[in-house]
């Protein structure tokens, strides 16, 4: 690349145009001895030279930039800087902590009396004056119950306006929330209020019910815990205090830095947790520093003060929608919460409150496509919608259907320290779930490692090293742990793990390519074009060994879901009695009163799959998938119950190779299989 670069820097072509070009504006003083025509001769050959040069270099750069995308990185890196900039100076000043954020914004003229949030479901709005007296009181409420800094509080609630105040508030007195998913019960929800060693609770009154069943273990097992709260309308015997009859008396003076006075930009401002897809969830550090950074998020997609963001209903416990919320604090815009998904309202909400961009997650705009077509599909404002897990099979319908000029697709765990953004505009790159070129790379390696699917971890070479994948070879993406020293004096690692040191570790590869180093794993594997496009490819832990081959499950559910009549298609690895690795098996729901033709079905699956990846097994769901309360497959639950039909109450297929076909499944065939008798 250096020597490609040092001809580019040769002598300017430019240059030796308009010397030629000067020459020949003064032609009429013909030197002594020359003709007019030997004169124009020489200039003519000249402008002949200086044009193959410009062309010799013009084609040099379109060699470099073709093969190291720097013309895109340079684009990318022009939009990073404005967003970015005023972070990196925040964090090199004492006291940094995301409160200042928040105030760079609400001072701005006019902005207190802008709305902040529109409640979709009533059209209450909620100004950025009310958000600040709201979370002023929170603070002082906290204060008063003899909450400090660095004191940990849950917050169970549904989304509303409130939602925000309330961590805002905790957030302004140094103490950090857990932002407890909705959807959990029981062991899993006193698992992850304990896990953040919560002092205090505090649950909206929509989920009573749910806190009284397990308030005994909670008070039991939360170290040093204060109170057990109530928010909203009704209270339960448990609880020590309802907030909204203590709000009231609160004031909402301005909260003093002297109250956050020793919190560290590197600590906590709140907890987020992973969805539990395969196990119990692990409380996500999300600290002042690291909020900083997923706020930038919507402004590098051109989201500014004017926009009026839909959040779709995505949780606001989850990183989705705070990334949306944090960018609407950095910017200064409004923001559209709706307390569920909802597919039949969204466009409806998005032309009534003139929204100019939306938020999307997983499955979400699946079931906007298989929604019936209305006038409103395309009756809205939206420019920019953003979000991840936009399939790469739905994406040109999506778009086109409901003309979405610019898509923001980005890739990032929760806890990791990198994330890859594709900004989608006119159709272009559709389907990557980022872009990256050598001058990106440079400031900010990523790396694509050689992956052992069946034992689960990056392959080494001969060396001991890491084995980087070759372009369109999917790998585990991997990224260098790297730290910074704050202004005021913390050192931050841009890993910043759980809440548990075990946990922690599990993510960390050490001695990737040399002694001493440390990567982010990110559990995910991904391939990477030569156009420097990155796509994602599965789970680890999702894709599975057949036949000696990798079957990945992104890869299969693309195909299936495409099939007419199929709504959603779960796809996993399930164990066979006397097979090695997993056969591919496949939970699917059809439309109503559809139906699928197996010989038809079958053909579709060999014409588009792999030998090895076409379902050796296929159970037809009554209900719905169970999904997350941010629309990933669970898996777990399907895998646990296999290929055996007793286990649950639900029609099953097999694929029957001497047949090529697709034939019911039942007690008789997995007898066949287990004693051998079958051929799979």
């Amino acid at each position: 690349m250096a020597a490609q670069l040092q001809f580019c820097n040769r002598v300017t072509p430019i240059a030796q145009f308009n010397k030629m070009s000067s020459v020949h504006t003064r032609r009429h003083h013909v030197p002594k001895g020359q003709s007019a025509q030997g004169l124009e001769a020489e200039v003519t050959n000249g402008l002949v030279k200086a044009a193959a040069a410009l062309g010799i270099t013009y084609m040099g750069w379109k060699y470099v930039d073709g093969k190291h995308n720097v013309s895109f990185d340079l684009k990318t890196l022009a939009k990073f800087g404005p967003v970015m900039g005023p972070v990196m100076k925040m964090l090199k000043e004492p006291g940094a902590n995301m409160m200042k954020f928040w105030y760079m914004t609400y001072e701005q003229p006019g902005q207190a009396s802008k709305t902040h949030f529109i409640e979709a479901a009533t059209g209450k709005t909620v100004s950025y004056a009310e958000t600040e007296a709201l979370s002023n009181k929170v603070g002082h409420w906290a204060l008063g119950k003899g909450f400090k800094a660095g004191d940990t509080i849950a917050l169970m609630m549904d989304n509303r306006a409130e939602y925000v105040a309330t961590w805002l508030g905790l957030a302004k007195v140094g103490v950090a929330a857990a932002m407890i998913n909705t959807t959990i019960k029981r062991k899993p929800l006193v698992h992850c209020i304990t896990i953040a060693n919560a002092v205090g609770a505090i649950f909206g009154s929509e989920h009573l019910e749910v806190a009284a069943d397990v308030a005994g273990d909670l008070k039991e097992a939360m170290t040093g815990a204060k109170l057990m709260v109530s928010y909203g309308e009704g209270t339960a015997d448990f609880c020590d205090v309802h907030l909204d009859a203590e709000l009231p008396a609160q004031s909402d003076a301005k909260i003093g830095d002297d109250a956050r006075a020793g919190v560290s930009v590197s600590q906590p401002l709140y907890y987020i947790y992973t969805s539990g897809t395969t196990g119990l969830p692990k409380a996500c550090n999300i600290s002042h520093a690291k909020w900083m950074t997923m706020s930038a998020l919507s402004l590098i997609l051109g989201c500014g003060k004017d926009d009026v963001v839909y959040g779709s209903g995505l949780p606001l416990y989850h990183s989705a929608a705070n990334i949306g919320v944090n960018g609407t604090i950095r910017s200064g815009n409004t923001y559209v919460i709706r307390t569920k998904f909802s597919a039949s309202q969204q466009w409806e909400d998005c032309k009534k409150y003139n929204c100019s961009a939306m938020q999307y997650i997983g499955e979400l705009c699946r079931y906007l496509l298989t929604a019936p077509e209305t006038g409103l599909d395309k009756a809205h404002k939206i420019r920019v919608a953003f979000g991840n897990g936009l399939r790469p099979e739905i994406w040109n319908d999506f778009q086109r259907r409901f003309n979405i000029p610019e898509i923001g697709e980005f890739y990032g765990a929760t806890e990791g320290n990198g994330a890859t953004v594709n900004h989608c505009v006119n159709y272009e790159g559709q389907g990557a779930v980022g872009r990256a070129g050598s001058l990106f790379l440079k400031m900010r390696p990523m790396k694509i490692v050689k992956f052992d699917v069946e034992n689960e971890m990056p392959i080494r070479g001969a060396d001991g090293w890491c084995v980087e994948c070759a372009d369109n070879e999917s790998g585990e993406l991997i990224t260098p742990i790297s730290s910074i020293t704050a202004g005021d004096g913390s050192t931050i690692d841009d890993f910043e793990g759980y809440t548990t040191k075990e946990a922690t570790e599990k993510k960390i590869l050490r001695g990737a390519f040399k002694e001493g180093d440390r990567y982010f794993r990110s559990g995910d594997l991904l391939r990477r074009d030569g156009k420097g496009y990155y796509y994602f490819v599965d789970r680890i832990g999702d894709t599975f060994r057949w036949k000696g081959e990798n079957v990945s499950t992104m890869e299969v559910s693309e195909v299936l879901s495409t099939y007419p009549g199929i709504v959603d298609a779960n796809v996993y690895g399930a164990a066979v009695e006397g097979q090695d690795g997993r056969a591919c098996m496949v939970a699917v729901t059809l439309e109503e009163g559809a139906s699928l033709d197996p010989q038809q079905f079958a053909t579709h699956c060999k014409a588009n799959l792999p030998s090895y990846s076409i379902p050796v097994f296929i159970r037809f769901l009554e209900e719905d998938i169970n999904l997350t309360g941010t629309l990933k497959h669970q898996k777990v639950e399907y895998r646990n119950h296999g290929c055996d039909p007793a286990a649950h109450q639900d029609k099953m297929w097999w694929f029957v190779p001497k047949k090529s076909t697709f034939e019911p499944y039942g007690p008789e065939e997995y007898a066949e299989i287990t004693g051998g008798r079958a051929r799979l």
